[in-house]
C-alpha cells in the first residue's frame, strides 16, 4: 500500500479534530458551562476513529462506527434532558468530527479546512447568528424562498425561443437578465440591512452604489441638509457612482466575458478615481464634525416580485426600442438610445444588448455603455446641484460631470 497519500490525510485529521475540541472548551467555557460532553482529547480520538473505520476493506465498518456513535450520542442526550440540561451543540459537534476523516481521504484539504472553519464559525457566533436570525421579518424569508422557487426551478424550464420578430429575446434570456441584477442588488441590500445597518455617510453610498447608483444619489443629495458636513455629503454623493461602473463590469462579465474584458480598463480605472477622489474629500473632513452612524436608508427588497416583474417589463421595453433602432439607425440610434437608459435605469438596456440575437457589432455596444454611464453622471450631477445645493452637491457635481466628459472624451479619442 502506497502510504504516501495517508500521512497528510492522517495528519490533517489529527489537527482539525483537535482544533474542533479545542474551540468547543473554549465555546463552554465562555458560556460558563461546567459539565459537557467530551473534552479536546475525546474529539480527537472521533476523528481518528472515522479515519480509521474509512480505511477498512468492510464497506459496513463506517457506517457501523457511525450509528454506534449516533446510539451513544442518543443515550447521553437523553440523559442529560432528563437531568433539565438541554443542548445538542458537543453532539452535533461529534457527528461532524467523525466526518473529516473520510473528508481528509477523498476532499481537498482546503475543502476540509474550510468545513472545519465554517463549523467553528457556527460555534463561535451565537449572539450574531441569534441577532441576524431575530432581524429577519417573516415577509423576508417567504420573498426570498420565492425568488429561489423562480430563479431555481421556474427559470430551466423557461422556453428559449424568440418570443417574435421584433423582440429578438427569449423567456428564459429574460428572467435570467432578472435574476442577475436583482440577485447583484440582493447583495447590497443585505450588506446595508444586516451587516452594516448603521453605516457612515460614506460606506452607506459605496454599498447604496452596488444597490443602484441614481438612487442612492438622490437619496443622499435630499437628506443632506440634516446629514453632515458639506465635504462629507460631496464624497458620499461620488460614492455611489464609483460603485456603480463596479457593478457595469460585473454584470457585463456574467453575460460576455469578452466584452467585459473591453470595458473593464476604462470602467474600473473611472472607479478607482471616484472612490479615491471620495476618501480624499472624506479624509479632509475633521473627524468630530463627521457625521454620526446612523440607520441606512431603507431600501425595497430587490427580491420582491414586483420589482422583479417592473424590471422584466423595462427589459422587454428596451430591448425592443434596441431591435428597431437597430434595424433603422445602426450606430446613431443605439447612442440615442442610450442616452435615454443614462436618464432612466441602465441596467436594462445594458442586457438587452448583451442578450439580443440581433448581430451589433461589440464597439458599438462599448460605446453604448460609455455613453449611458456618462448620461446617468450628468444626471445624478444634476440631482446633487439641485437638491444637496450648498451642501456638498456642488463639489459632486463637478467631480461627476468631469468623469462623465472625462468617458466621452475617451470615445473621441
Amino acid at each position: 500500500m502506497d502510504v504516501s497519500p495517508l500521512l497528510p490525510a492522517f495528519g490533517l485529521t489529527l489537527a482539525m479534530s483537535f482544533l474542533v475540541g479545542l474551540a468547543l472548551r473554549e465555546y463552554y467555557l465562555a458560556q460558563e458551562h461546567l459539565e459537557y460532553f467530551g473534552s479536546v482529547r475525546t474529539y480527537t480520538f472521533i476523528g481518528m476513529l472515522g479515519f480509521g473505520l474509512y480505511q477498512l476493506d468492510l464497506e459496513v465498518a463506517y457506517a457501523a462506527g457511525l450509528a454506534a456513535l449516533g446510539a451513544f450520542l442518543t443515550v447521553y442526550y437523553w440523559r442529560k434532558s432528563a437531568a433539565g440540561k438541554p443542548g445538542m451543540i458537543g453532539m452535533l459537534t461529534a457527528l461532524l468530527t467523525y466526518l473529516i476523516g473520510p473528508l481528509s481521504l477523498t476532499a481537498p484539504a482546503w475543502f476540509v479546512i474550510l468545513f472545519v472553519v465554517s463549523a467553528l464559525f457556527a460555534l463561535n457566533a451565537k449572539e450574531r447568528i441569534r441577532t441576524l436570525s431575530e432581524s429577519i421579518s417573516q415577509r423576508e424569508v417567504v420573498t426570498l424562498a420565492t425568488f429561489l422557487t423562480l430563479a431555481g426551478v421556474v427559470l430551466p424550464l423557461l422556453p428559449r425561443e424568440v418570443i417574435a420578430p421584433f423582440l429578438p429575446l427569449t423567456p428564459y434570456q429574460i428572467w435570467l437578465a432578472v435574476v442577475v441584477s436583482t440577485g447583484i442588488s440582493y447583495v447590497s441590500y443585505l450588506l446595508q440591512k444586516f451587516v452594516f445597518p448603521r453605516a457612515g455617510l460614506l460606506l452607506s453610498g459605496f454599498l447604496g452604489g452596488l444597490y443602484s447608483s441614481t438612487v442612492t444619489t438622490f437619496v443622499i443629495a435630499r437628506r443632506s441638509r440634516s446629514a453632515g458636513e458639506p465635504l462629507e455629503i460631496a464624497a458620499a454623493l461620488v460614492a455611489p457612482s464609483a460603485m456603480m461602473y463596479v457593478r457595469m463590469v460585473g454584470l457585463v462579465a456574467i453575460f460576455d466575458r469578452n466584452l467585459a474584458l473591453r470595458v473593464a480598463p476604462l470602467f474600473l480605472l473611472l472607479a478607482a478615481i471616484m472612490a479615491a477622489i471620495a476618501v480624499l474629500m472624506w479624509r479632509r473632513v475633521p473627524h468630530t464634525a463627521r457625521a454620526a452612524p446612523a440607520q441606512t436608508a431603507s431600501q425595497r427588497n430587490p427580491l420582491e416580485l414586483h420589482a422583479a416583474a417592473l424590471f422584466a417589463a423595462l427589459l422587454v421595453i428596451m430591448a425592443a426600442a434596441a431591435h428597431y433602432a437597430i434595424e433603422n439607425w445602426p450606430a446613431l440610434g443605439i447612442h440615442a438610445l442610450a442616452v435615454i437608459a443614462g436618464v432612466t435605469d441602465i441596467e436594462p438596456f445594458v442586457i438587452s444588448l448583451l442578450q439580443m440575437q440581433s448581430p451589433i457589432a461589440p464597439e458599438h455596444i462599448v460605446e453604448a455603455l460609455v455613453i449611458a454611464t456618462a448620461a446617468n453622471n450628468l444626471l445624478k450631477a444634476l440631482c446633487a446641484l439641485i437638491l444637496a445645493r450648498d451642501n456638498g452637491g456642488v463639489p459632486a457635481g463637478a467631480v461627476l460631470s468631469s468623469v462623465a466628459v472625462l468617458s466621452l472624451g475617451y470615445l473621441i479619442l
